[in-house]
């Protein structure tokens, strides 16, 4: 009895460490993939924009301020 109860024990042991490296080893991977994805985000935040600034003109006919180049929707009105 005592040379079984030995042996059970041993091998929950193994199987118990066994466990906890598999986890660690899982939390390690999950932890570097987390940190990388937080420092993508930073430098994406950080990155240039290169927005081109729209420059607006006031219509002639209503006033309405546009976009250099388009057209006013009152010069599609027949007024």
């Amino acid at each position: 009895m005592g040379f079984i109860f030995k042996l059970l024990l041993t091998a929950l042991i193994i199987l118990v460490v066994w466990w906890v490296v598999k986890f660690r080893g899982r939390m390690s991977v999950l932890k570097a993939a987390v940190q990388a994805a937080k420092r993508a985000a930073q430098q994406a935040a950080n990155a240039p924009t290169s927005k081109v600034p729209v420059v607006l003109v006031a219509c002639p006919k209503c006033g309405t301020y546009i976009a250099t180049g388009t057209v006013c929707i009152c010069a599609n009105e027949s007024t």
